[in-house]
């Protein structure tokens, strides 16, 4: 059995930026936050996130060895397909789904690497309208 990491990523509510942490409900202030988080560079607690950006960690790498999150846009690069990453309606796995066809292709964790590079995430939108 591969014992996976629990980590989550989403958007901040208010800043617009990734973060990163586990994630709980604030009953105290109605919202979802992720708790006890690494933002990559400096420690940030109970961080309000939009609750549809928040996506787990598959456990999986890209070509560059970044993780690969649901909700994250990957290339392969042998065939230049797109997919953005989901969870299985059906079963306890992530998938890959087509953006083109919708076919669903599983996240192994024996795939090659090298084929796949994430090129952004589902959720784009939503960080480009910090930087504006």
């Amino acid at each position: 059995m591969i014992n996976r990491e629990n980590l989550y990523r989403g958007i901040t509510d208010y800043s617009r930026h990734i973060v990163y942490g586990n994630y709980k409900y604030d009953f105290d202030d109605g919202c979802l936050v992720l708790d006890d988080m690494f933002q990559k560079f400096h420690y940030v607690n109970n961080t309000k996130v939009i609750p549809e950006t928040v996506g787990q960690f598959t456990g999986a790498l890209d070509i560059d060895k970044n993780e690969i999150f649901q909700h994250s846009i990957v290339l392969d690069k042998s065939t230049q397909r797109k997919f953005k990453v989901v969870r299985s309606m059906f079963f306890a796995e992530f998938v890959m789904e087509d953006l083109e066809t919708g076919e669903h292709v599983p996240i192994s964790f024996q795939i090659s690497p090298i084929r796949f590079q994430i090129i952004g995430t589902i959720h784009d939108h939503l960080l480009e309208a910090n930087n504006e």
